[in-house]
């Protein structure tokens, strides 16, 4: 995984645990733009679609 992959991870999770969903996805998707097949990546989205309660987009990402 790359350095730039990571960064964006990191600063997904930090998002993340501050309740920010919105930007923990933003994040994560600049990560998935680097890396399209990541499961974990496609995972940490559609847990974060879930926790906005957009049920439709999880179950894509899933």
């Amino acid at each position: 995984m790359s350095e730039e992959i990571t960064k964006h991870i990191k600063k997904a999770f930090v998002y993340k645990s501050a309740g920010n969903f919105k930007q923990a996805i933003e994040s994560f998707y600049k990560a998935l733009e680097l890396d399209s097949e990541n499961p974990e990546i496609l995972s940490e989205i559609a847990g974060l679609y879930f926790e906005l309660n957009n049920n439709d987009k999880a179950i894509r990402y899933y």
